[in-house]
């Protein structure tokens, strides 16, 4: 199948914005992850959506954040170890010390540096 929209770089009213949203059964966890180990800001929450609570985590201007949620089924762990999110942090020193944060915090990190 091939796309007939146009792939031009959009900003203002009609920029994109990617909201990827993840079901959990310990929010706290993704608190600490996403709060003290990546740096990112808790910038909305779900209360009560059709069952579902949850947390909103992004940065200022990103054109992306990640919602994690729970409710009262319980959804378990990851299907596979392929399961990840990954974060590109151009700086090799941002992404040592981001390391050291998140080890710090108690999170095991991937260990694969792009240069």
């Amino acid at each position: 199948m091939k796309s007939t929209a146009p792939c031009a770089t959009r900003s203002g009213p009609d920029r994109r914005h990617l909201r990827i949203a993840c079901p959990s059964d310990d929010l706290d966890a993704f608190l600490v992850l996403y709060c003290d180990g990546l740096e990112t800001d808790i910038i909305g929450h779900v209360s009560d959506h059709d069952g579902f609570h949850g947390q909103i985590f992004g940065t200022p201007n990103a054109p992306y954040n990640v919602e994690f949620t729970k409710s009262a089924l319980r959804v378990g762990r990851a299907p596979t170890h392929e399961n990840v999110a990954v974060f590109h942090l151009p700086d090799p020193n941002a992404w040592v010390t981001a390391v050291a944060r998140i080890q710090t915090v108690g999170f095991d990190p991937a260990h694969h540096i792009i240069l």
